[in-house]
């Protein structure tokens, strides 16, 4: 099978520097990613190296999704094969055994009348049912672990690529291709019988072989992804480029002709760029539609302009369903796709009840949010709108809580219609959010959902959290669910202050981890292979050829590859491998997490390194990981109290008071210092750290008395008790106008003084045996790019496109 896509870089062309350059259009400019080129209207260009690392990783994702689909549809068709083979060995064990009317008196029960009394008679009209063979089900699973580990799945998904190409199912426009078992131009009319049992005996025959991804960009714009996507990924049966906008549909249509993939596009009754619906045109006429000639009946690119809600709306249809089972609204619906992908200027929500419903049974579902300010909590209002969900702003942990409001809204959408989401892979990218979630249709996992579902208490003072099922299991009968309680305790436990909501959020697992490992190994196989074939560039010559190159010619991508590698290195993927490294290793049990920075500035001490941190958690017996957007994130199931006690440890060994002037510590005295090694340090009990400690309490005691004295001095003004307010030690006149500081309040005349949340954290023994020294287990890490630091300034968002088609009508008066 030769190779669709074999190198991947972004570059921009400059004038007259190779023969593609030279085709452009007067007023175009080039853009190149991955294998595809893309022109657009000078000036006017709306690209955005950010999301280069959206759609390799998206490419990515779709290809293993492909290699998982085709080795469900075998394992399918296995299990059938060994069922038919035992049925088929029972038959042939009963028709040789003896016919022993003493063995079995049920049996003899069952097939002599003469044996039932009267009364018991079967009434007339009803068959006795035969007797099936009783399958054990053990042996079903074990053959079918037997095939699932001698098979070489990757080759044989190649095969079935190869074989669909021949018979002109994917990545060719024969008439006569079939998708998704599917039939569009069967001819409705009852009476017409003949008809019916071809295609019955059509599907018959097509039942056993594999049909390629049918696969929507909802919202295309000028079909960069989507021409990506029929270029680089392998198994491809048809790419449907939509998008509202008829400027940018034109655009896509000039990038197809540009790329010279014309011969690949589906034609359809009606033009995509008058604006009307291909859907309904074909559907309007389906009694007079008997060629197998319906647009998502072929294998290629159709470019489609519309709304995306409505064309998806209009693709329901399961594409399991027999043409003679459709009912009368089925007909007039095309199949369900098996990848749907979400890539919106904002938030995604609008589209994901229709996506939902158009996605096939275990099909993928790839969504981008990118309105970050409302998921992170800048507007909690937007978000409970959107989403159904309350951020928290100024959270610690938002980019992971982002990410779980986003799955909450697709698990709950999806369980209005009996299905169920199994997310991927979620992730924190840039200033977005990218998930990659199947579909199932599971009404069993809808009456479990409750489970993953929590609500997120926040302690009002400091980082300790509580996350909080919705449903649980009782102990008594696993079988049942029921409601849960809130937190035992009303207040915080460390400092008691309030608790703060968060949610619903989704608190089950983020990633597929056997998804991530693969896709490691792919990523390092294809790094593998650019070493041994020459073409990784050398860093003086390109620092950035994992990232965003852009050279002044593109003439070399041709003539580095080769036609043997069946996938294509990608452009960013460096940074992809990175931050799949980490996400493998992140827990998937735990939801969100603790920020040193953030635990270190609750109590006033110095940071310890974070590899000393999540030792001790370690060592306490508790397991502990990273996030993948945040380098300082601690994500643990110890409980809060653990994870203080570590902190009261280390507080311990660099007291916060024992810090000298200007909050740099002092040379001689106490703190113990930062060991880079995590071992358990030696305690500073010198006199003079004890002497500094008794000056500092002292002169932190004669300032409370002096906010106390201010604090009665404002309350006898107020009740006009008296104007002895002045004394030699009275506060300027601006501070008397003050309300309480925020260390006390007042209560009937009587100054209440609030301990700081520092003290209070302190105050409380540590319960939990804290050991510094770095395990083996912290300090074995895979090498990898964890966190780069962004390849450009101003690496984020952009305006939303606009101008095109003002552009394209002077362009239209100059030709005139």
């Amino acid at each position: 099978m030769t190779s669709k896509a074999l190198s991947s870089t972004t570059t921009t062309s400059s004038s007259n520097t190779s023969s593609t350059t030279s085709e452009l259009p007067k007023g175009y400019e080039m853009i190149e990613e991955g294998t595809v080129k893309m022109m657009y209207p000078s000036g006017v260009v709306f690209y955005n190296p950010v999301q280069v690392q959206n759609r390799d990783l998206s490419v990515l994702m779709i290809q293993l999704h492909g290699e998982r689909r085709f080795k469900r549809f075998q394992m399918q068709i296995r299990k059938r094969e060994i069922l038919k083979q035992l049925r088929l060995d029972w038959e042939l064990q009963q028709q040789q055994a003896p016919q022993d009317t003493n063995e079995n008196d049920n049996h003899d029960n069952n097939n002599n009348h003469d044996n039932h009394d009267d009364n018991k008679q079967r009434p007339k009209g009803k068959s006795k049912k035969k007797k099936g063979p009783r399958i054990d089900e053990s042996i079903v699973a074990q053959k079918l672990n037997e095939y699932e580990s001698n098979t070489d799945w990757v080759a044989e998904y190649q095969k079935a690529i190869i074989m669909n190409s021949t018979n002109g199912q994917t990545q060719n426009d024969d008439d006569n291709s079939i998708i998704n078992n599917n039939i569009n131009d069967t001819e409705h009319d009852d009476n017409n019988k003949n008809q019916k049992d071809n295609h019955n005996h059509k599907h018959k025959n097509t039942t056993n072989v594999y049909q390629g991804m049918r696969i929507l960009d909802a919202l295309a714009a000028s079909g960069l992804r989507s021409l990506r996507y029929w270029n680089e990924i392998p198994g491809v049966h048809s790419v449907t480029i939509n998008d509202l906008d008829p400027a940018a549909v034109d655009l896509a249509k000039k990038n197809v002709d540009f790329n010279h993939l014309s011969k690949y596009l589906i034609h359809s009754n009606d033009d995509a760029h008058n604006g009307n619906n291909n859907i309904d045109n074909n559907n309007n006429n389906h009694n007079n539609n008997d060629n197998n000639n319906h647009p998502n009946q072929k294998s290629g690119l159709q470019i489609h302009v519309g709304d995306a809600t409505h064309l998806m709306y209009n693709s329901r249809r399961p594409p399991s369903l027999r043409p003679n089972t459709f009912n009368p609204s089925q007909f007039h619906q095309n199949p369900q796709y098996s990848i749907i992908d979400l890539d919106p200027y904002g938030s995604a929500s609008p589209f994901l009840d229709a996506a939902i419903q158009s996605i096939e049974h275990r099909g993928m579902l790839n969504v981008t949010c990118t309105d970050m300010a409302v998921l992170g909590g800048s507007h909690p209002e937007t978000c409970y709108g959107r989403y159904g969900a309350m951020p928290l702003p100024r959270a610690p942990y938002l980019q992971e809580l982002a990410v779980r409001i986003l799955l909450y809204s697709l698990a709950i959408t999806a369980a209005r219609y009996g299905r169920t989401i199994r997310p991927i892979l979620s992730v924190g990218m840039n200033f977005y959010v990218r998930v990659f979630v199947e579909v199932w249709d599971d009404k069993a996992g809808v009456n479990n959902l409750s489970l993953n579902i929590g609500t997120v208490y926040q302690s009002s003072q400091c980082p300790s959290f509580h996350i909080i099922p919705h449903g649980k299991h009782p102990s008594h009968n696993p079988n049942l669910l029921q409601t849960t309680r809130a937190p035992a305790y009303p207040t915080c436990q460390e400092t008691g202050g309030p608790f703060k909501t968060a949610g619903p959020c989704w608190i089950g697992p983020m990633h597929d981890k056997d998804v991530v490992h693969t896709a490691i190994e792919r990523l390092e196989e294809l790094e593998l292979r650019k070493v041994q074939d020459g073409v990784k560039v050398k860093s003086k010559s390109n620092t950035n050829t994992n990232t965003m190159t852009t050279p002044t010619t593109t003439t070399t991508t041709s003539t580095t590859t080769t036609t043997k590698r069946q996938r294509h290195p990608l452009a960013t993927g460096k940074q992809i491998h990175g931050m799949l490294t980490v996400v493998s290793e992140e827990l998937t049990h735990a939801p969100l997490y603790y920020v040193l920075p953030d635990l270190c500035h609750t109590l006033g001490c110095p940071s310890p390194p974070i590899d000393s941190v999540r030792a001790a958690l370690v060592n306490a017996g508790y397991n502990v990981s990273s996030y993948h957007k945040e380098a300082q994130a601690i994500k643990t199931d110890a409980p809060n109290l653990v994870v203080w006690d570590v902190m009261r440890a280390w507080c311990r060994k660099n007291h916060p008071l024992l810090m000298s002037n200007g909050g740099k510590k002092d040379g001689g005295g106490g703190g113990g210092g930062e060991n880079t090694n995590g071992d358990v340090m030696e305690e500073d009990d010198t006199e003079e750290s004890k002497r500094r400690l008794r000056k500092m309490k002292k002169e932190e005691n004669k300032k409370r008395r002096k906010e106390a004295m201010r604090a009665r001095r404002k309350k006898a003004r107020k009740n006009g008790n008296g104007g002895d307010v002045e004394d030699n030690n009275n506060v300027d006149e601006n501070d008397d106008d003050k309300e309480t500081t925020e260390n006390e309040e007042t209560t009937n005349n009587v100054v209440v003084l609030h301990v700081p949340v520092s003290e209070k954290i302190l105050a409380v023994e540590p319960v939990t045996k804290i050991d510094f020294t770095i395990p083996k287990v912290v300090k074995q890490k895979k090498k990898a790019c964890r966190f780069p630091m962004n390849p450009q300034s101003h690496w984020g968002p952009k305006p939303r496109a606009v101008g095109y088609v003002k552009n394209d009508a002077s362009e239209k008066e100059e030709d005139k």
